[in-house]
């Protein structure tokens, strides 16, 4: 980190360029050592548009790093989008070795800890606990962290856009905008089309979600148990809830019947239950996640399945990890993770035991899932903590078990709805009752860590060559 100060002081101070920097107009060359610095390129044409490129070329040696770096003003506490497009050769693991990082910095340009300590954000008046015990403080006193905006698509055109939209910190006035190439043997990236704009702040990204513990009872077949979830659905979109998840094999729990998930298991969509659930979301404007069985041709699936407000299957899932009684019974293993688009944000789906397994939920998150909806039976109450937390993604789960009378930390587990922060902002007080929370999708700052998920997303280790 500290190779990188005096090179980043003289961006910020426009003072001169040192004799082995190559400048192109205010953008400047560098490593954080001469010793494993690649080869810096610049062109005035070649970009995405016709303009100028910026080039970055790794030999066979392991271990080069550099970067090109320019700055620009910025006024605190406003919002700005930043854009930029690169081409790459040879580069087996982008997001860890095509990385852009933004560095905010304020009016002392003589800090010599430019990276982490030129300037601080902005702090909540009350920090989770979960930040005070890794050395937060309320009284705003921790660094503006570095923003890492994540790799985006690639176009048509070969091009691909790394962007995001920020916050500037209260007393910022300029940010470093640093474009890498690093960990990339025999390797190049062209940087193209670079921009930094102020935009309106994003509005909130809200949304109302509720979670049922409810255990049917007393019906004869799987329409009875459809039948018992409407009082909540309605109850739900009476108290303006966007959606409504209830637990694992909703429609045959309490049935009694060893083969119930045979008889009741029917193609999705397609089937009675799937049309019964269909019109309650579409009477209520309502998603609606339901744990089923489904039927693809002799193969049967522990199913999580979510309606439209449409009427439509919005999304199912195919629960990837089942017991080895579910198996023993001839229910088969999904093999997907998808993540479905919903009005209020993305969603993705897991089952029960699927929690166990925290690749799975790593996975959604890696795929973009901002939310994770997990009908289940049961589970460890931390285990969803722990999940919601590392992937900065909310967990809402629907359980069977009468959790007012559980002990919060129970192994059994709650209904309700974890924040990224591993809190639990609601939770069904008993059974026969809903959780109902509202949330914010809108991407959270951590006072330590700055903005946690697209950390996480260019952090996470390359392992056994995992991309």
């Amino acid at each position: 980190m500290h190779g990188r100060i005096p090179l980043l002081l003289q961006v910020f101070m426009s003072l001169a360029i040192t004799a082995d920097a190559v400048v192109s107009s205010d953008w400047v060359s560098g490593a954080p050592r001469a010793e494993i610095a690649p080869t810096f390129t610049r062109n005035l044409t070649g970009g995405r548009s016709g303009g100028e490129s910026l080039t970055i070329t790794c030999d066979q040696r392991q271990g080069l790093q550099g970067y090109w770096i320019k700055s620009e003003p910025v006024v605190g506490k406003t919002f700005v989008k930043f854009t930029t497009y690169y081409q790459a050769r040879g580069v087996e693991v982008p997001r860890r070795s095509v990385l852009v990082r933004l560095l905010w910095a304020g009016a002392d340009n003589t800090d010599v800890r430019p990276l982490i300590n030129i300037t601080r954000r902005d702090a909540p008046s009350v920090l989770p606990k979960s930040i005070e015990l890794y050395g937060g403080s309320p009284d705003g006193g921790m660094p503006a962290m570095d923003e890492l905006p994540v790799v985006g698509a690639t176009g048509p055109d070969g091009w691909t856009e790394v962007s995001g939209i920020y916050r500037v910190p209260h007393d910022a006035n300029r940010v470093a905008i640093e474009l890498n190439l690093q960990f990339a043997p025999n390797s190049s990236v062209v940087w193209s089309d670079t921009t930094l704009t102020t935009v309106p702040e994003p509005k909130p990204r809200k949304a109302r979600i509720a979670a049922v513990n409810f255990e049917p009872n007393g019906g004869d077949n799987p329409m009875d148990n459809c039948r018992m979830a409407e009082p909540f659905v309605a109850e739900a979109a009476r108290q303006g809830a966007d959606l409504v998840s209830f637990s694992e094999h909703y429609t045959t729990q309490g049935l009694g019947q060893p083969d119930a998930h045979v008889t009741s298991a029917e193609a999705i969509p397609g089937g009675p239950i799937c049309a019964f659930f269909g019109a309650l979301a579409r009477k209520h404007s309502i998603y609606i996640v339901v744990g089923m069985y489904e039927r693809d041709g002799i193969r049967v699936y522990n199913d999580a399945v979510m309606f439209g407000p449409d009427g439509n299957v919005a999304g199912k899932y195919r629960k990837n990890a089942p017991t080895s009684g579910e198996m023993a019974k001839g229910i088969m293993p999904g093999d997907d993770l998808p993540v479905f688009t919903t009005r209020f944000g993305k969603v993705g789906l897991l089952v029960c035991y699927d929690l166990q397994f925290p690749e799975l939920a790593r996975e959604l998150g890696k795929r973009g899932a901002e939310m994770i909806i997990a009908p289940s039976y049961g589970f460890p109450t931390l285990l969803g903590k722990s999940e919601a937390m590392e992937n900065q993604i909310f967990l809402v789960t629907s359980i069977y078990v009468d959790d007012g009378k559980s002990d919060p930390l129970s192994r059994w587990g709650i209904t309700g709805i974890i924040d990224p922060e591993g809190n639990v902002v609601a939770r069904a007080p008993n059974h026969h009752s809903i959780a109902i929370a509202d949330i914010d999708l809108t991407p959270r700052h951590w006072v330590w860590l700055g903005n946690l998920r697209d950390r996480l997303y260019n952090h996470r280790p390359v392992i056994n060559g995992t991309k």
